[in-house]
């Protein structure tokens, strides 16, 4: 809509503001920086309209105590456009038209809402800096954060980022490590104690699994050997425990299994009973429950530990 000379002469005596800004004298457009000038304060102006506001203006002809001195001559509404182009990643929405009030002519660059944030593509010293965008605050300019920039972006555009919220979401669920740990087969022999473990990979994307925590936790059968032999353990004594790594990471992929064998033999529990000076004649696997702990990586970045508890007395 184009300013009539009231409203015009209106906006010169309400003094600059976000989206208004005075200029005595035009852009110099005998040297080349006066494009990237331009394109400045169309950008800055530019960042500051939403879907719901007012137009933005920079009059040229009215000095900065809002007086209105006019200007020669006007350069034409195409030649303006042609001259910002190519400067931001979109030129803002406008146009330039002069007005005349009390026998002077200003030229009015009016800025409606487009779509934010406008930022330079290019460096070009000493108004524009690459990917710096800039915004009207008061009578200056200021670079625009990034939490200023994200909130244009949903105060333009509510449903699109409503949007992107539910896909990230959507995303975020997909990636997800989900699966699901058990064992196949307890075999107490009198080698030790070995058991099936299973692995299943139950979502939608692939994970990684490079190791195995463990820890035995003795369980009545135990308790009853302690007792035969009076042994009661000591107050800083520590259950038996691993974090057994495997041989490379493996893979594991939707849909798929991941099968291996934890093994702790004889030899092995017999050398911690004696570390720890229990002096129980013997030793079963039955004598223990086992917790396993798988950590698994996700292609995303998620990670998430699969526990279970193996009962060799069921």
């Amino acid at each position: 809509m184009t300013l009539t000379g009231d409203q015009l002469r209106t906006l010169a005596a309400n003094g600059e503001c976000d989206v208004l800004d005075y200029k005595r004298d035009d852009y110099n457009w005998s040297i080349k920086q006066s494009n990237a000038e331009l394109a400045k304060d169309l950008m800055a102006m530019g960042n500051m309209i939403g879907p719901k506001s007012v137009p933005a203006y920079i009059l040229v002809g009215v000095d900065n105590a809002g007086t209105i001195v006019g200007i020669p001559t006007h350069v034409d509404d195409a030649v303006l456009h042609q001259k910002v182009a190519g400067l931001l990643n979109l030129t803002p929405t406008f146009s330039y038209y002069p007005v005349v009030v009390d026998g002077k002519s200003v030229g009015v660059y009016e800025i409606t809402a487009g779509k934010r944030p406008y930022y330079p593509v290019a460096d070009s010293p000493p108004s524009l800096r690459r990917n710096v965008s800039m915004f009207r605050n008061g009578s200056s300019t200021d670079v625009a954060s990034p939490q200023l920039i994200q909130a244009w972006g949903r105060e333009d555009d509510p449903d699109g980022q409503r949007l992107r919220a539910l896909q990230l979401k959507q995303h975020e669920a997909e990636a997800r490590v989900v699966g699901s740990l058990s064992h196949t087969w307890v075999n107490d022999t009198p080698k030790g104690m070995s058991i099936g473990l299973r692995l299943e990979n139950l979502g939608r994307n692939s994970f990684t699994v490079d190791r195995c925590r463990w820890r035995a936790e003795w369980n009545w059968l135990f308790a009853e050997e302690l007792a035969k032999a009076g042994i009661s353990l000591r107050a800083e004594y520590a259950p038996p425990s691993g974090d057994d790594t495997f041989d490379e990471p493996t893979l594991v992929r939707p849909d798929e299994n991941f099968e291996f064998t934890f093994l702790w033999s004889r030899e092995k529990g017999l050398a911690h009973l004696a570390e720890s000076r229990i002096a129980v004649p013997g030793f079963s696997g039955s004598w223990a429950n086992y917790h396993f702990e798988i950590p698994c990586h996700g292609e995303l970045g998620e990670e998430r530990t699969f526990a279970l508890i193996a009962r060799p007395l069921g």
